[in-house]
């Protein structure tokens, strides 16, 4: 059933600037690898599903589970890339995604990755939690610029608590100035925000080496 308060829209996220959300997760040098495609360094990293796949369909399975096991066992012998290479794995066939390198930076250099946020097939996107903060600022620094009484509140909140020397940002109750009815106790304000009504979906996913 549709309501008259929510309406939907789409919207299109055009990117000025490197960005990077992570997920946390940092893969060491003996999960990637990294090599020369078409005259540019890629970081090509290893998918541990694709990999016992190949090792399935081997004539000498067991044996090569085996050393796999060992190898990721023991990062000393070089985790899945010592492995990849030492039987001689066709890397393309292991792949997760690869990535070109950011111009500047030597391979030498690169000894961790930190993981964009995936979904389970491997696809990157934008949650729309990362987003949901910025559209909030946004909606404040518009209600700012078009409310002159609401920007002086703002503003003497900030010099009455620079000269009492208190070190805070006073965040919270601008917005609430902006957004919360008067009445509103304090620390009911986050309830009453009419920014609860702002729901923002996650992006479509991409394939990492196309977002």
């Amino acid at each position: 059933m549709s309501s008259s308060l929510l309406y939907p829209f789409n919207l299109t996220l055009t990117v000025m600037a490197p960005v990077h959300i992570g997920s946390g997760e940092r893969l060491s040098a003996a999960e990637f690898q990294i090599e020369k495609r078409d005259g540019k360094d890629y970081l090509s990293v290893f998918s541990l599903d694709a990999l016992l796949r190949w090792v399935a369909g081997q004539p000498n399975s067991e044996r090569l589970a085996s050393l796999l096991t060992s190898s990721l066992e023991n990062p000393k012998n070089g985790g899945m890339r010592g492995f990849i290479r030492s039987q001689k794995v066709p890397p393309r066939e292991v792949e997760s995604y690869a990535l070109p390198l950011a111009e500047g930076v030597s391979p030498a250099e690169v000894n961790e990755a930190l993981t964009f946020i995936k979904t389970a097939a491997d696809r990157v996107f934008v949650p729309g939690s990362s987003l949901k903060g910025a559209f909030r600022s946004a909606l404040l620094r518009g209600a700012l610029i078009q409310r002159d009484e609401l920007r002086t509140k703002a503003e003497n909140m900030v010099s009455q608590g620079l000269l009492r020397m208190e070190n805070k940002t006073y965040s919270a109750a601008i917005e609430a100035e902006a957004f919360v009815k008067p009445q509103i106790k304090p620390t009911r304000w986050s309830n009453y925000d009419l920014n609860r009504l702002l729901q923002i979906r996650d992006s479509s996913p991409f394939e990492a080496q196309d977002a």
